[in-house]
């Protein structure tokens, strides 16, 4: 233990947090602090230290502050506005959605459910929307938490009366049970979803989700690890996904996620496809920095220049380059000296050029279909032109896959209008495309098995004990008859396996009975006095009995019989230690011919010679 006279307020974060798994850093620092301070007052504990101390000698205040920490306000339907919107706007799409899909499947994630009243929430709602036809529907709601006492709360589904005041008094009779002054959740919701345990900050996401809420976390998660959740959280969406945060999140930039924003009171926003999200993103600022740097080269750094850059006026003619762009379409040939252009590259990353060079000239040109086109559209529109996979032979034979840019540049003079082309090589990345894809979808499949390993067992154990709650609500009386009934069975089995064991006790022949392996399971008293068998025999093999006989003879012959389900007879003839001849005829025979399941062995005694 620490000496924690000298500990700082992050001294005791860090031993909160690294007690319970956690990453000091999930949650902002003032957020922490105002949490301490809760604690602080509840102990009436003025002074940072005292409460160090405090934590110290009373190991169990861990909890209690970590509890603090995590705990946040659930009520059912908080928000009813939004809740309008979820159920008029969003849910009545992802229906429709899965109408179309042949399972009918719907998958919806709540983060941070605490005790449960969120997803309760979201399924009550969902079977107020199909009502009758609500099985029809393959629905799943992944509802997950980091607290473990808040998610054993949330999978009993009961609650008290203050709990449901915002619950109207139908929705109260329709979908919870009373049992005096506590209400559950019925069966038919309980059974859409999925309680575990689950880290947002450390744990892979669930994939392939239909809506997925994050109301009100990410408020507690430091500022610098938000950018890297929110692309989490939609990396968990399906193209056609939707992502409702809480009203009290800050405000994000939805477009730098590829998050169309549908309600910006409520913090809803749909997921943009890849494909429309690529052609966004694609669209860089390197255009934009062209025009504000263009006159100012010389302060540019030259890492901003990794594309290949070409400048032309609206005559085609090539105003300037950077080197990129000269080796690939420019230059003859490999053996030209690019020593000038390096040397003039040195003092700025795109230079003038010295010679008039048309682009039409130039097979770049010609190997884009309609680049000339595009680039005149490009000048007379003033607007951006995007192409896409475009394919270029260089000067040496290869096929290279380009992405082009075609950015319109402002000047002073409005008649001498010029257009920056920008080439970007996706060679590797286009060779790769198709191989990924199988990847991905394979790794996806992976991840979500993952994160959902425990919650599928969770779900077992859950369903389980709801079909033992349900064979408990059957009626006692029937239960009674039915313990009744297999009371009698039982005494019936007694009864018979006496009858049985006195049949073979009463016959006058030894018989053994044995396994598939040869091992005893009933063997009578004549049997053990013909072999001369003493001590422990029950599940014991015929070769490790305690006899002065060998019975490897009969060992194998039994072997063989359980091994081809035939019968065997033959006769068995031993010697004594004191000299005498024992002489047995012994049949063989399999237990269930069509599936050997052991053998019976009917020792006769014949006679004895000395």
């Amino acid at each position: 233990m620490r000496d924690r006279r000298n500990m700082s307020i992050e001294d005791i974060l860090h031993d909160i947090f690294d007690s319970h798994g956690l990453n000091i850093w999930d949650y902002s620092l003032s957020y922490l602090q105002n949490k301490i301070s809760k604690r602080m007052s509840a102990l009436n504990i003025p002074d940072l230290l005292e409460y160090a101390q405090y934590i110290q000698s009373n190991p169990n205040e861990y909890k209690s502050l970590y509890n603090t920490i995590i705990g946040g306000e659930s009520v059912f339907f908080r928000d009813p506005e939004a809740w309008n919107f979820i159920k008029d706007s969003v849910l009545p799409n992802i229906l429709q959605t899965a109408e179309d899909n042949i399972e009918r499947s719907i998958r919806i994630w709540s983060i941070g459910c605490s005790s449960g009243e969120e997803p309760y929430s979201l399924a009550i709602t969902l079977a107020e929307i199909l009502k009758d036809n609500l099985s029809k529907y393959k629905i799943k709601i992944y509802a997950t938490d980091i607290d473990e006492p808040s998610l054993t709360v949330a999978r009993n589904g009961t609650y008290i009366l203050d709990q449901l005041s915002e619950v109207p008094d139908n929705i109260k009779e329709n979908y919870f049970i009373r049992h005096g002054d506590f209400y559950t959740i019925s069966p038919e919701i309980r059974r859409l979803i999925i309680f575990s345990k689950h880290n947002l900050i450390s744990d892979p996401p669930i994939t392939n989700i239909d809506l997925l809420l994050c109301r009100n976390v990410l408020i507690y998660i430091d500022p610098m690890l938000k950018p890297k959740i929110i692309q989490k959280l939609r990396y968990a969406l399906n193209d056609k996904g939707y992502l409702w945060l809480g009203k009290g999140e800050e405000h994000i930039d939805s477009s730098l996620y590829g998050l169309k924003p549908l309600n910006t009171i409520w913090r809803v926003f749909k997921k943009i496809p890849y494909q429309d999200y690529y052609q966004i993103s694609k669209t860089s600022n390197f255009g934009q920095f062209i025009i504000n740097n263009i006159n100012q080269s010389d302060k540019i750094d030259k890492s901003q220049f990794k594309k290949s850059i070409i400048i032309l006026d609206d005559k085609y003619r090539i105003i300037s380059y950077n080197k990129f762009a000269y080796r690939l379409f420019i230059q003859n040939n490999d053996n030209d000296d690019l020593t000038e252009i390096d040397d003039r590259w040195k003092h700025s990353p795109i230079i003038i050029s010295n010679q008039e060079i048309s682009f039409l000239d130039l097979d770049i040109c010609y190997q884009i279909v309609d680049f000339k086109d595009k680039i005149k559209y490009a000048i007379d529109e003033n607007e951006l032109v995007l192409i896409d996979e475009a394919e270029y032979i260089s000067n040496d034979g290869k096929k290279v896959k380009l992405k082009i840019e075609v950015v319109p540049i402002l000047s002073d003079n409005p008649t001498n209008r010029v257009v920056a082309i920008l080439f970007e090589d996706i060679t590797k990345q286009y060779e790769l495309q198709k191989r990924l894809q199988m990847t991905i979808e394979s790794l996806e499949a992976s991840n979500e098995n993952l994160a959902l390993a425990n919650a599928v067992l969770k779900s077992t154990t859950e369903e389980l004990e709801m079909i033992n709650e349900y064979l408990q609500s059957k009626n006692s009386e029937e239960l009674m008859v039915i313990s009744e009934e297999l009371a009698e069975r039982v005494s019936e089995l007694d009864i018979l396996k006496l009858y049985c064991e006195s049949i073979i006790n009463g016959i006058e022949y030894g018989i053994i009975l044995v396994d598939n392996k040869s091992s005893i399971i009933k063997i009578n008293q004549i049997a053990l006095n013909m072999l001369k068998i003493k001590g422990d025999i029950y599940n014991k093999s015929l070769l490790d009995l305690d006899t002065h006989i060998d019975l490897s003879p009969i060992f194998e012959h039994t072997s063989t019989v359980i091994k081809t389900g035939k019968p065997y007879n033959y006769i068995l003839e031993t010697s004594l230690n004191n000299g005498n001849n024992l002489i047995f005829d012994i049949s063989i025979k399999p237990i269930n011919e069509k599936k050997t399941e052991g053998a019976i062995l009917i020792i006769k005694e014949r006679h004895k010679l000395c």
